[in-house]
């Protein structure tokens, strides 16, 4: 099964008139080292469908465009890309944060210059819709599939620096499927979220959970009253504390009155993969019913986990 990733090119690309010639480094007398960052896309990328019922940043399951086989753009899987620096001799303080989109030139290549010193490079490539910087943690308007690396290098005087680096995956999707079909009066489906790690610790790629609840709103179509089989789901990076979250669903009609309501707890994001919970959503059950859980690889898809929800 191949990888889905992101190859991530660095390039440190040094000029002077006078150059000495090594096999592996070239050292350049020179007060700073000019960079290049290229970002990659690997041919085995997959983009992803929108389900129906979903807000438009939110994903399903990956479906080739096209009936498959083309090559992809990077912007078929990210609309921005995040370059941050930080510098680890003063206390992680922020040098640079440069963000690019589509519509800039050379979409993909960033380019940079830094004097000598010991770095935290934060490279990301996301679709959110906003995204904030505030210290070592950002925070996004809604979260979107995220991909991720750091890594530190100690930057000398002119020195020409070329490596590799991979973009991983770092949120993972949670996703309710429901088996019952939408009562007549549904108008939607809300989600509080509490300790929903909306948040990212940038020099770690952990979560940070909010200190309030979230609310994700589903509304219903017309069309959609009495079928089943519907899909709600959104994003979530993974805490380091692996501490869970707690839902609470309820369906609501006109005027926000309650329909039904359900409560899960624990729910733990896995990164690169979905935690799936199949089982009745917006009508009450007979007896103590659970949710059936698939977690999906979010790579290639492979054969999925099933469990059951007590």
């Amino acid at each position: 099964m191949k990888r889905l990733f992101l190859g991530v090119l660095i390039a440190v690309v040094c000029f002077s008139s006078c150059m000495y010639s090594e096999p592996d480094r070239v050292v350049i007398p020179d007060k700073s080292s000019t960079l290049q960052w290229r970002l990659l896309l690997d041919e085995t990328l997959l983009p992803f469908g929108d389900t129906r019922v979903m807000p438009p940043c939110l994903i399903n399951e990956p479906q080739v465009k096209g009936g498959g086989g083309e090559e992809l753009e990077l912007t078929d899987l990210c609309q921005t890309i995040e370059y941050l620096v930080f510098d680890l001799d003063d206390a992680y303080r922020k040098v640079k944060h440069k963000v690019y989109e589509p519509e800039d030139e050379d979409f993909g290549i960033v380019y940079d210059s830094l004097p000598a010193g010991n770095y935290q490079f934060v490279l990301m490539a996301h679709k959110a819709e906003a995204s904030e910087v505030i210290g070592q943690v950002m925070t996004f308007g809604q979260l979107s599939d995220t991909f991720y690396h750091t890594f530190t290098e100690e930057i000398s005087v002119g020195e020409e620096v070329i490596v590799e680096k991979v973009l991983s995956r770092i949120v993972g999707m949670i996703e309710f499927v429901s088996t019952d079909q939408v009562p007549v009066g549904a108008e939607q489906l809300v989600i509080d979220i509490t300790d929903y790690p909306c948040g990212l610790d940038l020099l770690t790629g952990y979560g940070i959970p909010s200190e309030e609840v979230v609310r994700k709103t589903f509304l219903f179509d017309p069309e959609d009253i009495g079928q089943s089989g519907h899909t709600h789901g959104f994003y979530a990076f993974v805490p380091e504390e692996g501490a869970g979250m707690g839902l609470v669903l309820r369906t609501q009609k006109a005027g926000d009155v309650v329909m039904n309501e359900r409560t899960v707890t624990d729910v733990l994001p896995v990164a690169n993969r979905i935690r799936r919970y199949t089982g009745r959503l917006y009508t009450a059950s007979d007896s103590e019913e659970t949710f059936e859980i698939t977690i999906a690889d979010n790579g290639a898809w492979g054969e999925p986990i099933e469990e059951n929800l007590e």
